[in-house]
């Protein structure tokens, strides 16, 4: 009984000499709403904010039926601390990454909706191993602000009349 108990000392003293990764996702589009057959462009990043090295971190989106996963693309920045993942891929994020402590990457994934989905909104979620899975839901419109705005996408909220 007393080998066991200084295995499992000796074990644990090892796991805080080594340190551990934790992953932390970050998942933004900038919209709430979508038009039919708009692409939008998503910015995913993976940082680890741990003391060790995470190392082949498997990275990928799962996308609702409302978007055309054929026409997805994507492209990794792995900074400058590092990181290392695939430089890009077409099809929805399927990618692995290295992340030494303290470095990031990060993934712009553009993915079209289908312009003729009978669907009433769109679901993008994002998957690292050992992070916490995000998701982002857009409502999809023909156009939210008019057709008249400058520079305007069709997904704004309408200023509040006064």
């Amino acid at each position: 009984m007393m080998s066991l108990r200084l295995l499992c000392l000796s074990v644990g003293s090892l796991w805080s000499i080594a340190g551990h990764a934790a992953l932390v996702l970050t998942l933004d589009d900038h919209h709430d709403y979508v038009r039919y057959g708009q692409t939008l462009s998503y910015v995913v990043t993976l940082t680890n904010t741990g003391t060790a090295p995470a190392t082949d971190v498997p990275v990928s989106i799962v996308l609702s039926p409302a978007w055309d996963a054929a026409g997805a693309s994507w492209v990794c920045y792995p900074g400058t601390d590092g990181a290392s993942c695939t430089s890009q891929g077409n099809g929805p994020l399927d990618d692995v990454a290295t992340l030494p402590p303290g470095a990031r990457a990060s993934w712009v994934v553009n993915v079209p909706t289908l312009a003729d989905t009978p669907e009433v909104a769109t679901t993008l979620e994002v998957v690292a191993s050992g992070a916490a899975s995000l998701s982002d839901t857009n409502t999809l419109v023909i156009f939210k602000e008019g057709f008249d705005v400058p520079y305007g996408d069709g997904t704004q909220d309408l200023p509040p009349e006064p």
